[in-house]
Formats: C-alpha cells, sequence, structure tokens
C-alpha cells in the first residue's frame, strides 16, 4: 500500500465515523490495524467493538441510559484517535513518508523526557536572570538588554523537529511549549518558530492538546506571536471541523468567544486571507482553461462567425453594476474595508511568488524549520548580505526597511538577502541601493496606515506568515508529504468555529463581498443564500442573480434579477442583465421585451443596440436586426466590427451588393476564416465563380488548414446558398474542387 491509497482509506473511515456509521467505519478500520502487525491496536480496536455493541445492545433496554451520548461521544474520539495511531504506524513501519526515518531516529533518542524540557527551560532562564543582574548594575546599564537567550540554531532546530515530529503532545512536550513561549524566555522571532512547529504538527496528527496550547498562545497576545498561533489555531479547527464534537472541551473554549468583536475581527483577517492565497492558482486556471481551443467549440456558431460578443469596445462593455460601488460606500467602511484587503501583500504575492520560486533552492531552505523563520535583522544570513557595501550606505536603515515591509514576506526577504550575498561587491552595492529605493517608497504608506491602525499591522503579520506557508506548500522539495492546507475548500461558514464564536452578519455580508470581488461566485452564493432569509435587500438580490448568471444558472438568474426590480425602480444595468440571461434561456421575446425596456431609459446606447440587434438576429428577424445595427453604425461610425452583422443580414436577405460592400470593407481590415467564407458565399451568389474560390481558399489558410471545421461551416450555409440558386449538388463539387486544387499548400502531418 501507497501513502495516497493509506490516506485515502483512513479519510474514508474518519469520514464514517464523524457521519456516525459506526460498523461501516469498524469494518474500513479492521484491515488496516491488521496490517499493522501490531498486538497493542488490534487489542484497542476489539475493546471499541465490545463498548459498540454494549451501547447497541443498552440502546434498546427497556431503560435507556442518560449517558449514552457521553458513552457515544467517547467512543468516537477512541476510534478517531485509534485511525490517527493505525494511519501514523502504517506511515512509519513501511517508510512511507520520509519524515519517518528521521522520527524513529528521534524515538531511538527517546524524544523528549521530562527532565529535558525542564533542563532547556531552567537553564535560558538562569542565564537571562544573570544577565539582567549584571546590565542593572553596569554603568551603562540604561538599556533595556537583550529580549531574551537565543537558542543555539542546532538546539531550536533539534526543538523544531521534536515539536513538529511528535504525534501527541505528553507533558514534556507541553512544558517545554509553555517554557519556551508562555514564560518568554526565547526573543520573538525564535518563539515564532516554536508556534509554526506546533502548528505543522497539527496539520500532520491531531491533537486536543496542540489546539489549547494555539488557544493559550493566542491569549497571550505577543505581538508577532500570537497572529501565528491565530493562524495556526483557524487552521487546525478547519482541518478537523468534522471531529470536533467529539471534543466538547475544545467547543466549549471555541464557544467563549461569541460575541468578541476582537476574536471575530481576527477571523475575518484570517479568512480573507485565505480567499486572496487562492488567486494564483485561480489565475493559472483562468490561462489554461483559454489555451484550449476546444471552448471556442461552446460558442453559438452564429455568434463565432459574426463575433456578436466583440461588436463594441472592451471600453463600453460592462459587467458588474456601476452603482454597487456607490451602495456599498453607503455602508459604513465596508468599501474602504475591502479596498484595504486588495492592496494587502496577497495581492502582489503571486508575483513575488513566481519571482522568488528559483531562489529557494538555498541550502537555507533544505531546512524545513527556516521556510518559517520569520525575517529579523540580527540573524546571521542578513548580516552576511550586507557584508561589502560601500562605508557611505547606510546598511542597517535598509535592513530595518526591509524588516518592516509589509509588501514581501519573510521567506522573501531571505530569498533576496541570499540572493545578494552571491554577488560580487559592486553589482551586490547597486542591487541594494535599488531595492532600498522601492522599499523605502512602499513602505512610507503602510508605515502610515499601520500608525493609525492597529488592525493593520496585525493584518501585516497575518498576511505574510500565509505567503511563508504558501510557499512551504508550493515550493517545498517534499511539498508533497504535506496536506496542502491551501487545496482545501475552507467552507469556513459551515463549522463550528463559525457557528460558536461568530456573532455577526455583518462578518457574513464582509466575506460574501469578498468572495464575490474575486469573482468566486459558487462561495459567494452560499454565503449570500444564508444572508437572504427574510432580508429585502435589491442589492443582494442583484448580487446573487449576477452570481448565478456568471455561473451558467440563468433560470435562477431570472428570478433573482425579477425579486430586484420588484423591490427597487427598475434599472437600466438590471433590465439589460435580465434580458442577456432570458437570451442565454433561449427565450428570445422576453430578452427583447427587457432590452426595449432598457433602451426607453437610454435610447443612444451602444450596448442596447447591439443587443437587440443580436436578439432579432436569434430570433432570425433580419429586417429589424438590420436596423439596430445601422443605429450602432451611424453613432459610431469607426466601428469596423459591425460590419460582420451588417454584411450577414444583408446576404441572408438577398441584398448581394451590399452583402459584398460590408464583407469587403471587413476583410480589408481584420478579415477572419468567417469573414472570407462569407465573402465567398456572396461572390458565388452573383455567379462570381472565381472570386467565390479565392475567398473560400483564403479562408482555408486563415483558419490553419483545418479542413474539418471549413466543410462543417460550409455545410451549414449550404441551405442559404440553396435558397438563392446555388444548385445543390455543386456544393460538395466546390468542396472536393478546393480540397484537390489546395493539395499543394496542405501542411505534412
Amino acid at each position: 500500500m501507497n501513502y495516497q491509497e493509506l490516506i485515502a482509506q483512513y479519510q474514508e473511515v474518519c469520514g464514517l465515523i464523524a457521519g456516525r456509521k459506526m460498523n461501516e467505519a469498524i469494518d474500513h478500520l479492521k484491515p488496516l490495524a491488521d496490517e499493522c502487525h501490531n498486538l497493542e491496536l488490534s487489542t484497542q480496536l476489539e475493546n471499541q467493538i465490545d463498548i459498540y455493541r454494549n451501547l447497541l445492545t443498552y440502546s434498546f433496554a427497556q431503560y435507556d441510559d442518560p449517558e449514552k451520548e457521553k458513552v457515544y461521544f467517547r467512543l468516537m474520539r477512541s476510534l478517531l484517535e485509534l485511525a490517527d495511531r493505525i494511519k501514523e504506524t502504517m506511515v512509519n513501519r513501511y517508510f512511507l513518508l520520509s519524515y519517518a526515518r528521521q522520527k524513529r531516529e528521534l524515538d531511538n533518542r527517546a524524544l523528549l523526557t521530562e527532565r529535558d524540557s525542564t533542563e532547556i527551560v531552567e537553564s535560558l532562564a538562569f542565564e537571562k536572570e544573570i544577565r539582567r543582574i549584571l546590565e542593572d548594575f553596569s554603568s551603562e546599564g540604561s538599556g533595556s538588554g537583550e529580549e531574551g537567550k537565543k537558542l543555539p540554531h542546532h538546539e531550536l532546530s533539534r526543538i523544531f523537529h521534536m515539536l513538529w515530529l511528535s504525534d501527541l503532545f505528553r507533558e514534556p512536550e507541553t512544558q517545554l511549549v509553555r517554557g519556551l513561549v508562555m514564560e518568554a524566555v526565547l526573543p520573538w522571532h525564535d518563539k515564532c518558530l516554536v508556534v509554526s512547529a506546533i502548528t505543522l504538527s497539527l496539520i500532520r496528527y491531531f491533537d486536543p492538546r496542540k489546539i489549547e496550547l494555539l488557544f493559550d498562545i493566542y491569549e497571550a497576545r505577543e505581538d508577532q506571536v500570537w497572529q501565528r498561533a491565530f493562524v495556526g489555531l483557524v487552521i487546525g479547527l478547519y482541518l478537523y471541523d468534522s471531529r470536533m464534537e467529539a471534543y466538547p472541551d475544545l467547543l466549549n473554549r471555541v464557544s467563549l468567544y461569541q460575541g468578541n468583536t476582537d476574536f471575530e475581527r481576527n477571523l475575518e483577517m484570517v479568512f480573507i486571507q485565505v480567499i486572496k492565497s487562492k488567486e494564483t492558482e485561480k489565475i493559472t486556471r483562468k490561462f489554461q482553461t483559454e489555451l484550449f481551443p476546444e471552448m471556442m467549440k461552446l460558442r453559438p456558431r452564429l455568434d463565432e462567425k459574426l463575433d456578436l460578443e466583440n461588436l463594441l469596445s472592451d471600453a463600453m462593455q460592462e459587467d458588474k453594476n456601476p452603482d454597487w460601488q456607490s451602495l456599498i460606500g453607503d455602508s459604513p467602511g465596508l468599501y474602504e474595508k475591502l479596498e484595504e484587503f486588495s492592496m494587502l501583500q496577497m495581492e502582489g504575492s503571486d508575483v513575488f511568488l513566481s519571482a522568488f520560486a528559483l531562489l529557494k533552492q538555498f541550502d537555507f531552505f533544505k531546512e524545513i524549520g527556516n521556510w518559517f523563520v520569520p525575517f529579523y535583522k540580527e540573524n546571521q544570513v542578513v548580516k552576511d548580505a550586507v557584508e561589502g557595501i560601500r562605508a557611505d550606505f547606510d546598511a542597517d536603515s535598509f535592513i530595518d526597511g526591509l524588516q518592516k515591509s509589509s509588501f514581501i514576506c519573510n521567506s522573501d526577504k531571505y530569498s533576496f538577502c541570499l540572493n545578494v550575498n552571491r554577488m560580487p561587491a559592486l553589482q551586490k552595492s547597486m542591487m541594494i541601493q535599488l531595492f532600498n529605493m522601492e522599499i523605502n517608497g512602499m513602505n512610507e504608506e503602510a508605515r502610515d496606515d499601520q500608525a493609525l491602525n492597529r488592525s493593520a499591522a496585525d493584518r501585516t503579520i497575518i498576511t505574510q506568515y500565509f505567503q511563508d506557508l504558501y510557499r512551504f506548500h508550493k515550493l517545498y522539495p517534499g511539498k508533497a508529504e504535506f496536506t496542502d492546507i491551501f487545496s482545501l475548500p475552507f467552507d469556513l461558514n459551515n463549522t463550528h468555529l463559525y457557528r460558536l464564536a461568530v456573532d455577526s452578519a455583518t462578518f457574513l455580508r464582509n466575506i460574501g463581498e469578498f468572495y464575490f470581488s474575486r469573482e468566486y461566485y459558487t462561495e459567494a452564493l452560499g454565503i449570500f443564500q444564508k444572508l437572504d432569509q427574510g432580508e429585502n435587500n435589491p442589492e443582494l438580490m442583484q448580487k446573487m442573480a449576477f452570481a448565478n448568471q456568471k455561473l451558467g444558472f440563468f433560470d435562477k438568474a431570472v428570478q433573482y434579477y425579477e425579486k430586484a426590480l420588484l423591490l427597487e425602480t427598475p434599472g437600466i444595468w438590471t433590465l439589460k442583465k435580465m434580458a442577456h440571461s432570458y437570451r442565454k434561456l433561449g427565450q428570445y421575446s422576453k430578452a427583447l421585451e427587457y432590452y426595449r425596456k432598457a433602451e426607453l431609459l437610454d435610447p443612444d446606447n451602444l450596448q442596447i443596440q447591439t443587443s437587440l440587434g443580436n436578439t432579432c438576429l436569434d430570433m432570425k428577424d433580419y429586417e429589424s436586426a438590420l436596423k439596430y445595427y445601422f443605429k450602432v453604425a451611424y453613432l459610431a461610425p469607426d466601428n469596423i466590427k459591425v460590419r460582420r452583422p451588417l454584411g450577414w443580414c444583408s446576404f441572408v436577405l438577398g441584398r448581394f451588393d451590399v452583402a459584398l460592400k460590408y464583407f469587403t470593407e471587413i476583410t480589408l481590415k481584420e478579415g477572419n476564416q468567417h469573414d472570407y467564407m462569407n465573402l465567398g458565399h456572396v461572390q458565388w451568389c452573383l455567379r462570381n465563380k472565381k472570386a467565390a474560390i479565392e475567398n473560400y481558399k483564403t479562408s482555408i489558410r486563415k483558419c490553419g488548414y483545418r479542413f474539418d471545421w471549413f466543410r462543417q461551416v460550409f455545410e451549414e450555409d449550404g441551405k442559404i446558398l440553396i435558397h438563392f440558386g446555388i444548385p445543390s449538388g455543386d456544393l460538395p463539387l466546390m468542396l472536393d474542387y478546393l480540397w484537390l486544387s489546395m493539395q499543394g499548400e496542405w501542411p505534412a502531418k
């Protein structure tokens, strides 16, 4: 069994337990336990089976057991924890992941004893106390001294690995964390690394003690440290949400925060950062989709032939309701908040990710803990980077500016320093000075914002930590062995964390708006539908309609647009979108009705006139379509694209001279394969066979010699040619003639 197969079975077992399908879960878990060849695990499973059988027996006895629910939840918890142990035993027994060997080495050294943790903490505290006393009696004793004793790198690395690879935190691990982080023994950057080790450990292996520790660190509120603990806490509670019912103590602790606006604000920061973190993948998917030529097949043939969607320039197109921004502005602070979020680094992290991705090959990043080290100026990596800079350059100010920069994450700051360190002295000086100018410019606005708003500084720390996590999960060479938290749907509003801790509709609306602004329409709809409980809000109806429209659910879009029209005076945007949805549903007469209502509000609107023409074309009302297209041509005489539908309508109506004029104009400007085919049709109907053949050949060349495509479109248009007197038997002859006469041009296969 490989790791992917194991994880699939393990997740199925956990899902069955969470879904209260105990018999099925036990049936799936038993073969895994047998494969471990571990008597203790097999015995534990048999004990749980006995407990479940007894529970079933007593559940239907004459007298019901009032403790039945507690017993059931204990059984759930025991089976989940047993599944965790079996999964990890399989990983370690068969070395399914690379850390298994490292873990075995740590196990052989007895991992961490209670004495180890006490000695580490006490030695650091003793040294700190001695140093403080000496400073007090020093003649220079006005300074505050160091924040704490910094662990040697090898010792900090050892602690990171011990915590990361500990399945369950026993008393020694718990004491070590509390001593190092809670009692202020270490400097902040080392504490941050300990917090990351706990988070990574929690993602790898569930343990309620790890969650409790993250809660404690969050509540201690030490700057830089609590923000990372909070991120880890949210990730852990989301990742293991399905098993939370079995841990009432954790649920009780979460519920203590209900109504806590500070907790809610922090949760909103984290959730919005999760949404932002998906931007890179979203953009990548979009580009991949656009690269596939098969997508063109989804468009209606006539729309493609006449390029109806692009009759107007991009500047004249509209999508979202232009009134929404002002409506959002009426809600205190909401628009500003969205603007502020959108300006934070994750907007730029997509660019920085690609820019710094190749700079993660340094030996520094081979150590897993270094992906999570906060950037601080005392780090030797940073000091080495500025060695050799000319004397008149203020290196300290540069490093300080880089450390405070909110636009580059910690991981990328180290990448920059490591890369610069390899450069010759002159090149290094030039690079750092250029970079310094950029940083100073970017930091000014951020400093002003953070000075006025403490939450802006918190957002910066959370943002940068997310970026560090993102880079680790996407760029670390061994990333396949870690649960990629950024691939999770992260539907936070359906979790125990949300239900127990969030007590504000504003939170939900803000998240929905942010999803909507980032075009995650499925997620936005899920939230908006929760808000639409008797709330007669026309803007909300519009957005739900628009989201459904973007997802292709035009029937639902129409329903919500109709609700919006009932709640407010019909606006031109809503009328146009309603008409567009009806057109997509093939209900052209209804579409025409709403486009005409929109036309009454803005008679010379080019988009409305174009849409009216397109809808008439759908209905094969070519005379009416011509009138609308002529109006577009009159209002926008430089719009060459409108010649296509003008030419086509004229051709179908048998006005060949007019059609010839328009198709000739378009081919002289920007002719494509459709334009030359249409021009060929007109020439043939005018009995100019030679000119028709030349245009057909040009069409074949323009389409990249895809003769199958040419044949299909040609045959679709054949009924029109026959209607105008071209013998039906001549159509296949024309195709064969074109095929044979162009033999010398066909590209080699």
